[in-house]
């Protein structure tokens, strides 16, 4: 009976955590509330040993300048949709389906440069019929 409040709170925390650095983020008529990785820290822990992303929700990584960045998927335990975005907020690439990598991981990047990196769960591509050139907002 006592750990019912507890999981109330811990829920409400973890609420208030992803309002306090994060973003409405919409892709023509589909908007999801996008988790903040701006900081070098941030942006290197990313999603690592998360259980699971909600349906709506996603992690926008805002890069100190426009690079060909190199992502990969060490201690993920689900496989994601990555959006690589240039700076005029165009989707300049996209990866589908990236898998958890167990012993080598392969590195993942675009083949542009890119401002932004918008992590989805697996699927969201698809279902959403998002494709190259598509513009976000944020």
């Amino acid at each position: 009976m006592r750990a019912f409040p507890l999981v109330i709170i811990s829920f409400i925390f973890s609420l208030t955590c992803l309002a306090a650095g994060s973003k409405k983020v919409c892709l023509e008529n589909i908007c999801i509330e996008a988790e903040i990785a701006e900081s070098s820290q941030e942006r290197q822990q990313g999603l690592m040993f998360r259980e699971r992303l909600a349906e709506d929700q996603g992690m926008l990584f805002i890069l100190d300048e426009e690079i060909t960045p190199s992502f990969w998927m060490k201690d993920m335990r689900f496989p994601l949709d990555i959006l690589w975005v240039d700076k005029n907020k165009k989707i300049a690439a996209i990866t589908q389906d990236a898998q958890p990598c167990v012993g080598s991981c392969p590195n993942l990047s675009p083949d542009k440069k890119v401002k932004f990196v918008l992590e989805l769960n697996s699927g969201f591509v698809e279902k959403n019929q998002i494709k190259s050139g598509d513009k976000i907002d944020f």
